[in-house]
């Protein structure tokens, strides 16, 4: 549930990290990540102080756990928090006997997505709607 803490570190991360002035409002974060039809379920990092750095929103169902967003804080940004989270969050899927996870959107090219497309094997949905094995 969102809360000052989360929503500190997401507007932080929006001005920092992708060069916006216009964080959203707490309800419009609560509306775009924490108000889901499905079930979703909410990775919190800290460091070792206990300070929060990253959070992953997740959907989880029985054959997937799907990584809607994750944003960190600017600052630890050399520790590679993304890629950290992609592999815990597959870990919790493996513990949990999800047999499948979902990185989420990738734009090619894109400089803060790259680190998804470091994942292997991967596939990649294609425009005509199949799902194809992206290049190892």
């Amino acid at each position: 549930m969102l809360n000052q803490e989360l929503f500190d570190l997401y507007s932080r991360y929006i001005r920092q990290w992708h060069s916006r002035d216009d964080p959203e409002s707490p309800d419009g974060l609560e509306a775009f990540l924490y108000r889901s039809p499905v079930n979703t379920f909410e990775f919190l990092y800290r460091d070792p102080a206990g300070k929060l750095i990253g959070v992953g929103i997740c959907d989880v169902s029985r054959q997937s756990l799907s990584s809607v967003y994750f944003y960190h804080d600017p600052e630890s940004s050399d520790r590679s928090l993304g890629t950290f989270a992609v592999l815990y969050e597959i870990e919790e899927a493996r513990q949990a006997g999800i047999p499948h996870y979902y990185l989420g959107y990738w734009v090619d090219g894109c400089r803060t997505m790259q680190y998804k497309a470091n994942f292997r094997p991967h596939e990649v949905l294609h425009p005509d709607g199949a799902w194809h094995r992206g290049a190892d």
